[in-house]
């Protein structure tokens, strides 16, 4: 990339106070009906260049600032690693949806809302003609090869075809992330929690060996998490990952769930807080992409639950203060 880390993280700095203040989430969680929230909404940078007459068209809102939010990671990033970071999740998403909606035989073009390296059109095209070699990414090849043979055996559950495409996207981000640490370390974290979580979540040993990543955390010590054996914690000496593990083994399972979402969709903060004001750093602008990407998380709770009438179940789930 062409952008230098002074100018990358001069620009967030800047957007970095466009963010939505807490003061105003605060505002949107206590407003006595979804409208009002929408209201305090609309009193923000948040959405900027697009209006809406109903809190239940929220998800314009929230498409609008996602696409603005790829856009800027394309053309800013000073790194080609963190764009990768971001688009590829898209990409796989939108690519397992599409293979989806053809066991399904069903149109998923309703379920597109932004794209990452690749058009909704051109992955239709593409995996439609069989003309898998064209997205000139030998893992999403390989994988829709996979698709194919997986396809041919009936019947097929969906879990597999999650499973299918999830696997190829950490290899992907694995291999993409090799010369950049910062987004290396960011993407090894992730698997090992996506690892955790399967080993919490997992109803029988077959579900849970089935859907192993390769992380850095051992079978045995996964297993162990599976198990719910206390004797994993000494095993685990990454502090973040340490409280990953603490609430997979947990005797409350409702409330772990919760705090265990909140925390997968936090952790990168407290991996990049060492260097969050080393301008000659990826973190701070790494920081601000995840700030951005969490506020419009925040806005789709806290609008969600409110047009659902569940404002009371918001704080427990908010994602904690993390800028602005």
């Amino acid at each position: 990339m062409s952008r230098s880390f002074l100018y990358a993280n001069g620009v967030v700095s800047s957007l970095s106070k466009n963010l939505i203040s807490k003061d105003s989430f605060v505002r949107m969680i206590d407003a006595k009906n979804n409208k009002e929230a929408l209201s305090i909404l609309q009193e923000t940078n948040f959405g900027t260049g697009l209006t809406i007459d109903s809190p239940f068209d929220i998800e314009e809102l929230l498409n609008l600032e996602t696409k603005k939010l790829l856009k800027f990671i394309k053309e800013e990033s000073p790194v080609e690693e963190l764009q990768q970071y971001f688009l590829l999740q898209y990409d796989y998403n939108n690519i397992s949806s599409f293979c989806k909606g053809l066991i399904l035989e069903q149109d998923t073009d309703s379920f597109v809302g932004c794209e990452g390296n690749y058009e909704w059109v051109k992955i239709k095209d593409l995996i439609s003609s069989k003309n898998f070699s064209g997205f000139n990414n030998c893992y999403i090849e390989n994988a829709l090869k996979d698709f194919q043979e997986l396809a041919s055996r009936n019947p097929i559950k969906g879990y597999e075809v999650d499973f299918l495409f999830k696997n190829y996207l950490y290899k992907n981000l694995k291999a993409m992330a090799k010369k950049n640490a910062v987004v290396k370390e960011i993407v090894n974290t992730k698997i090992d929690i996506e690892n955790i979580s399967n080993a919490m979540r997992s109803k029988t040993l077959y579900m849970f060996e089935s859907q192993m990543l390769e992380g850095t955390i051992s079978k045995n010590t996964l297993t162990k998490i599976f198990n719910k054996d206390k004797t994993c914690l000494s095993e685990v000496s990454n502090p973040i990952l340490k409280k990953f593990v603490e609430l997979a083994i947990g005797e409350n399972k409702e409330s772990a769930y919760v705090n265990f979402e909140m925390l997968k969709n936090t952790f990168v903060f407290t991996l990049l807080l060492p260097n969050k004001f080393n301008i000659d750093n990826l973190a701070p602008f790494a920081y601000y992409c995840f700030q951005k990407d969490c506020e419009i998380k925040n806005v789709r709770l806290i609008m969600s639950y409110q047009n659902n009438n569940l404002k009371n179940k918001i704080r427990e789930r908010f994602l904690e203060y993390y800028g602005g």
